[in-house]
C-alpha cells in the first residue's frame, strides 16, 4: 500500500498512469487507486506484488523518482506499507 500527498490529483494520476507499463514489467498489479475522502491531497494505491525484489527495483528507479517530481508529490509524504493477506482476497473465492 502506498500513501502519498499531491496537491493536484489529476496531475498525479497522469504521472501514475504513465508508469503502468513499468509497474507491469516489474510484477506489480494495481488493485486500487483512491483519494482520502477527508483530505483532498491524500492518495492511496494498493498494489499486488509478484516479486518483492522487482518491486524494490521499481521503488529505486529514476523513472519513479521523476514521476513523483512531475506529479507534484509532496516530499516526505510517501509511506509504503507491505501487507500480507490473511486469507483470499475479496471477490476471489
Amino acid at each position: 500500500m502506498v500513501q502519498q500527498k499531491a496537491p493536484d490529483f489529476d496531475r498525479w494520476r497522469e504521472h501514475f498512469d504513465g508508469l503502468a507499463d513499468q509497474r507491469r514489467e516489474r510484477g506489480l498489479t494495481t488493485l486500487l487507486v483512491a483519494r482520502d475522502a477527508g483530505d483532498a491531497e491524500a492518495v492511496v494505491v494498493l498494489l499486488e506484488v509478484a516479486d518483492p525484489e522487482r518491486m524494490r527495483q521499481h521503488l529505486g528507479s529514476a523513472e519513479l523518482s521523476g514521476a513523483h517530481e512531475g506529479a507534484g508529490v509532496i516530499p516526505g509524504s510517501t509511506r509504503l506499507t507491505l501487507l500480507e493477506p490473511d486469507g483470499p482476497l475479496l471477490g476471489t473465492g
